[in-house]
């Protein structure tokens, strides 16, 4: 599995109702959340779940200028899948 994606993903900082605390997402977070998809997550379900789980670090706030590619090597025939 390959991911590359923008600085505004890693540098995220969580919001909270009195504003950012400072802790940003952080690429352990995105390390974390590739390595943990199941097998037979697609390359579209890994790159959505990261990107949700920014938007629910930074409670519900819209992501700006947010980019994530993931590839996927999948079967014995090395297709690779897109998203």
């Amino acid at each position: 599995m390959f991911v590359t994606l923008c600085c505004a993903i890693v540098d995220t900082e969580r919001r909270e109702l009195t504003g950012s605390d400072g802790e940003e997402f952080g690429l352990a977070r995105v390390v974390e959340f590739a390595r943990s998809a199941p097998p037979t997550a697609s390359a579209r379900e890994i790159g959505t779940s990261i990107l949700a789980a920014v938007e629910q670090f930074a409670s519900g706030t819209a992501l700006d200028d947010a980019t994530i590619v993931v590839m996927r090597v999948v079967g014995e025939g090395r297709s690779r899948e897109l998203s």
